[in-house]
């Protein structure tokens, strides 16, 4: 049985950290995805050993934005909360994290 949707991290030697996107075939942001990916952030950002941050999908695809299948049963209201709840969250830890980081984007994205 294939994995959910998640997040990977490895950090090679040099102290480059990357977090893979996961949920096949164009890893979109299910919730799962967004609470690994804010959590690795975080843990990223927190580590002495990590100098810089690349986000990369796995595959052939970077990632296709949200999961819309994950709001289909609910109303405009919860969606937009939703959305905007965990643009926010990701957003703040991108912008206020310790080290930089960046997007290895390939096919979808």
């Amino acid at each position: 049985m294939a994995p959910g949707p998640t997040c990977t991290l490895s950090v090679d030697r040099q102290g480059v950290a990357t977090i893979v996107l996961t949920n096949p075939p164009v890893n979109a942001l299910h919730p799962d995805v967004l609470s690994a990916l804010q959590n690795l952030l975080e843990e990223c950002h927190s580590r002495t050993d990590v100098k810089a941050v690349v986000i990369t999908g796995s595959g052939k695809n970077f990632c296709a934005g949200f999961d819309i299948a994950q709001f289909a049963a609910q109303s405009p209201e919860k969606v937009k909360e939703s959305v905007s709840g965990a643009s926010q969250i990701l957003t703040r830890v991108l912008e206020e994290g310790a080290k930089p980081t960046v997007a290895a984007i390939q096919g979808v994205a």
